[in-house]
């Protein structure tokens, strides 16, 4: 028997990252329709580094040593930019955002992280799942910034789902999810109300409650939810 089937995907978890992660991206975008209404011409390459003004100004200051205009030469270079009256409000703005969040960094265990983030938030009132962070894998500490890259102007995201994904991590927790579902079709089969058979299992579904949004057993009995935090503690 495989000790591995898949218990769950994180989406909302996923997308929650991936749209930060998108909304970040698409700064660099902006930034550089801003930088070309501003006179600069670049690349979105050029602006992963978030130096937006940097390249503002260093553009404008090549464009100010070679000024052919007699008057626009012997200006200070703060002089000839106050002169040409470009407003870099936005762009500066832009770049405090852009740098507040490309530097994020995110922490995972590489493998079933939402069960040991779980584990680790009740380990201190709760023995039992103390003891599964002893055998927890290694945690991995990604930056933001390496979890996207800009492509023909388009924002790619490069998020690695199975760091939303949780897996079983033993045949007895597969055998378990087997026999829950195997009592269920035969209860149905016997006649048997959903009001019998929850008690049966109800120990290894979610618990359904108003924040919920999930129910452990349908009352047609085709849907079932696993509390998959406690499936993953049976060893």
């Amino acid at each position: 028997m495989k000790d591995k089937v898949k218990l769950d995907f994180d989406q909302n978890g996923y997308d929650s990252l991936k749209n930060y992660v998108l909304e970040t991206g698409e700064i660099i975008l902006k930034a550089k329709t801003i930088l070309n209404n501003l006179e600069v011409k670049c690349n979105t390459k050029d602006l992963i580094d978030g130096e937006f003004i940097s390249r503002f100004h260093e553009h404008h200051k090549n464009a100010h040593q070679n000024e052919t205009d007699g008057f626009a030469k012997r200006l200070s270079y703060e002089k000839y930019i106050e002169m040409l009256e470009l407003d870099t409000t936005p762009l500066i703005e832009l770049e405090s955002t852009y740098k507040s969040r490309v530097e994020r960094s995110y922490e995972f265990y590489s493998k079933n992280n939402s069960f040991y983030k779980y584990c680790e938030f009740r380990a201190p009132r709760s023995a039992f799942l103390k003891d599964f962070l002893d055998d927890a894998p290694n945690k991995i500490s990604i930056l933001l910034k390496d979890l996207f890259k800009i492509s023909r102007d388009k924002v790619i995201i490069n998020i690695n789902e199975e760091l939303f994904t949780l897996y079983t991590t033993n045949s007895k927790q597969i055998l378990i999810i087997n026999t829950v579902r195997e009592l269920i079709k035969n209860c149905e089969m016997l006649g048997k109300k959903v009001d019998e058979v929850r008690p049966l299992i109800k120990e290894y579904l979610v618990e359904g409650n108003i924040l919920s949004e999930k129910i452990g057993l349908s009352n047609d009995m085709k849907t079932i939810n696993f509390n998959n935090n406690k499936i993953l503690t049976i060893k």
